[in-house]
């Protein structure tokens, strides 16, 4: 069965009513997401590594938690269902509404993401991929997220469920995101490193 979503106003990002999955990303239709960036124990920024069974974007690194919410519902279910930690809205920071409008092979993927920012406590390690979506985290030194940017390929911790362990990433293994949340991101990071 098909699952239904919150669908968004193009503009404001306002939920507006609910609209199937499929149909959402075969017409292009907006809808609401929420994206929950993680800064760990040493701050680092992580990204998580999308399962290769994954029909968008698989194999890819993308946000710290992401995905469609349902109308009414706050997204602190996604961060269970990915990373399996029970967290409350109150928990993160709020960072702003942003727009995406993506290519898909069959469609078009527009999103209206609840960007929010949480300082945990937490180390890498110490989370699990209950459902599968997620196969792995990446740490990104917040000094290392700049150059990450702008095309260099820069040293991160990874850990694949089971072991921790040195590797690379480049900005051609995240899924792509405008430069305008980029800079949304960067200053609510900003803002979090002076509190």
């Amino acid at each position: 069965m098909d699952e239904l979503i919150a669908q968004a106003d193009p503009v404001t990002g306002e939920i507006v009513g609910e609209v199937s999955k499929s149909l959402a990303h075969r017409d292009g239709i907006w809808h609401a997401t929420v994206h929950v960036w993680i800064l760990d124990r040493e701050g680092h920024l992580i990204f998580q590594h999308r399962s290769p069974n994954k029909e968008h974007y698989p194999d890819m690194w993308d946000v710290s938690v992401a995905g469609h919410i349902r109308q009414g519902e706050d997204g602190a279910r996604e961060v269970a269902e990915e990373l399996g930690v029970v967290i409350e809205l109150a928990d993160l920071q709020f960072v702003g509404i942003a727009t995406l409008d993506t290519a898909l092979r069959d469609g078009r993927d527009r999103e209206k993401p609840r960007v929010y920012l949480w300082r945990s406590d937490r180390t890498l390690d110490s989370f699990i991929f209950p459902d599968g979506e997620v196969v792995g985290l990446a740490s990104v030194a917040l000094d290392d997220l700049s150059p990450l940017l702008n095309g260099s390929r820069v040293t991160v911790t990874m850990f694949d469920g089971e072991q921790t362990q040195s590797g690379t990433l480049a900005r051609h293994n995240i899924v792509t995101l405008s430069e305008q949340y980029w800079t949304l991101l960067r200053r609510a990071i900003q803002r979090a490193e002076l509190t």
